[in-house]
């Protein structure tokens, strides 16, 4: 039997043994695509949609959230429902699908990526893990604008989590639900809401291991 040993940093103590469960998030297109100009207005409706959606979606996510573990760790999603309200990001979307004639994905993923500079420059580690909050918002927003919605979460239940990251409410939601065993990260650090989380429902896990969703699979047989 081959024994593979990772070392990351514990930022929720506890030792258990069970199978791994890769989850796997796709978040933002790759590729630019752009519309011709007299479908703008077309697409800031479809944008305008989306964004609506996800303002009902984050609101029912924060009364399940706060339903199973508390309204403390229900937070998050003031936070996300602020973010989708402030009228700097939104206009910046909708000035990105006029002035570029992108669609509503290609200007998210543009928006991500400017957040991600700036959040990549502040020095403290607290604010500068912020940046996925705004990730996790602007990916819900993709998510709403396809014909295929949000697809359920695996069910996690007695096994391992393994994922390159967690969202803040992805990371909410998946914990919240229960009886995962642990978790087991690529990225992250102290101060995540995946590590925030995992300490106050007592759930053990590791971040910053860099490439474990590439050494392992679902089914192996993992010690956190």
């Amino acid at each position: 039997m081959e024994f593979l040993r990772l070392r990351g940093l514990g930022v929720s103590p506890g030792i258990v043994q069970g199978e791994a469960i890769l989850a796997e998030t796709v978040l933002f297109p790759a590729r630019k695509s752009y519309i011709p100009p007299h479908r703008v207005e077309e697409e800031l409706s479809r944008l305008r949609a989306a964004v609506a959606e996800t303002r009902e979606a984050l609101d029912a996510l924060k009364r399940e959230v706060g339903a199973r573990i508390g309204e403390e760790h229900a937070f998050i999603f003031d936070a996300h429902l602020l973010i989708l309200q402030d009228r700097v990001l939104v206009e910046g979307l909708e000035k990105l699908i006029r002035e570029e004639n992108v669609d509503s994905e290609t200007a998210l993923a543009e928006m991500n990526e400017h957040y991600r500079k700036i959040f990549e420059a502040i020095e403290d580690e607290y604010f500068r893990e912020r940046q996925s909050d705004v990730t996790d918002v602007l990916a819900k927003v993709v998510r709403n604008l396809g014909a295929e919605r949000e697809a359920g979460l695996e069910d996690v239940s007695g096994r391992i989590l393994v994922a390159h990251d967690l969202l803040p409410s992805e990371a909410a939601l998946r914990l919240s639900r229960g009886k995962v065993l642990a978790v087991a990260l690529d990225m992250g650090g102290p101060t995540s809401h995946v590590a925030i989380l995992a300490r106050s429902l007592n759930i053990p896990t590791v971040v910053g291991l860099h490439d474990i969703t590439q050494k392992v699979q679902s089914g192996d047989t993992l010690i956190v």
